[in-house]
């Protein structure tokens, strides 16, 4: 069994505590990794280092005193549990000398960082350590420093991002394979209608960042790394360039793109003390029954992190409601889907030549495709404790 570190800070594997109260919708990206392993043994370890939270601001938090940060981790788990309806399946430790074994840890490079003499402490007491290199594009440097003192240390991500250029330059230090831990793909994301009778259109749709302004206006200080090795001004350039050219391109691209953008905070209790980017609004791309939207096209541009070779997570749901998705093949590589079709250096263009030449292609069809089976995951994972680096 391995031991997941934090769980409760972000929505990656459940929901946060606060997100009920700031109506966000946790995507839960990950959360195999404590439904399988609760399926394979009735039972998973979380370990809490009361190094970071999810409801206290991280520069406010660190500040505090040790038995503080141990009251509020304590209170925190607590909630955490009765909102995500954990039992006793659960095991919750706060110190990893009260663990049996301590074999594999795993945890997310997002916040974790923020508080690296801790985080270096811990993942050091276990025989290996998996990072999973989530939102890598803040800090990277920093990043990279830190888990470059980690011995035990493998990386992790959604596919393979060893040959990325961003990847490379800055972890250069690193000579492990990458560990794949791909997206969640909830149930709900079937197909409901037959491929051919959806639009010849393509649905694009995700949100996109304005990291540019952002980091003039001094909001965004951790994204120096990214925006000057990078020369992007967003995480996602493609979903930025559909949205501007939204008008332009309607015979071909029906547009549910929409900037993430940061709700500005009241003055209330409840607003100055939490995390600013829990009170991001992606209302619009909540705002529609996703898996009905997908199953009214034919195809689906998610748009990548193309700076950092990372795919986004609706490419696979949208694969699984029968799409078939177009993408960028640097940010896929390790991934097979018939109706995953991948284009060297994607743009517009060849996005919409790509849909022409199967549009006219009678004969073409549409494969299911199964992206439920994390048992190989999970059984990578429960192996490294015996990997031999």
């Amino acid at each position: 069994m391995y031991t997941i570190l934090n769980p409760h800070i972000s929505d990656f594997l459940a929901d946060p505590v606060l997100y009920k109260y700031a109506k966000r919708r946790p995507l839960r990206k990950y959360s195999y990794l404590i439904t399988e392993q609760i399926k394979q043994h009735s039972t998973v370890r979380v370990l809490i280092n009361s190094a970071t939270s999810g409801i206290i601001p991280m520069g406010v938090y660190i500040k505090l005193p040790y038995f503080l940060r141990l009251l509020f981790s304590k209170i925190e788990i607590k909630l955490w549990k009765k909102r995500n309806n954990f039992g006793p399946e659960v095991e919750v430790y706060y110190d990893s000398k009260y663990l049996k074994k301590k074999d594999v840890l795993i945890f997310f490079a997002y916040k974790n960082y923020k508080n690296g003499k801790a985080l270096i402490k811990t993942a050091k007491e276990f025989e290996k350590s998996i990072m999973h290199l989530s939102h890598y594009h803040n800090d990277t440097s920093k990043l990279s420093s830190l888990v470059s003192q980690i011995s035990n240390i493998s990386l992790a991500a959604d596919v393979d991002i060893a040959a990325n250029k961003y990847f490379s330059h800055f972890f250069s230090w690193y000579k492990k394979p990458i560990f794949i831990m791909p997206f969640a793909v909830e149930d709900r994301f079937v197909v409901r209608k037959p491929w051919v009778d959806r639009k010849d259109k393509a649905l694009s749709i995700g949100t996109f960042h304005f990291l540019e302004k952002d980091f003039e206006n001094g909001k965004r200080p951790e994204l120096i790394d990214f925006l000057t090795y990078s020369g992007q001004n967003t995480l996602h350039p493609l979903r930025r360039e559909i949205f501007e050219r939204k008008d332009e391109l309607v015979a071909y691209i029906d547009c549910s793109n929409s900037p993430y953008i940061e709700t500005k905070k009241s003055k209330s209790l409840f607003r100055l003390f939490t995390p600013t980017n829990l009170l991001a609004g992606q209302k619009k791309y909540f705002s529609f029954d996703i898996v009905e939207k997908f199953n009214d096209y034919k195809f689906v541009i998610v748009g990548e992190e193309l700076a950092s070779g990372l795919p986004g997570i609706g490419s696979f749901e949208a694969l699984a409601c029968g799409c078939v998705v177009l993408g960028d093949r640097s940010c896929y590589t390790g991934v097979e889907s018939k109706n995953l079709i991948l284009v060297d250096g994607l743009t517009v263009e060849k996005a919409i030549e790509k849909m022409k030449e199967i549009n006219e292609a009678e004969t073409y069809k549409c494969d299911m495709y199964d992206g439920h089976n994390y048992n190989k995951v999970i059984t990578g994972l429960q192996k490294l404790s015996s990997y031999e680096d």
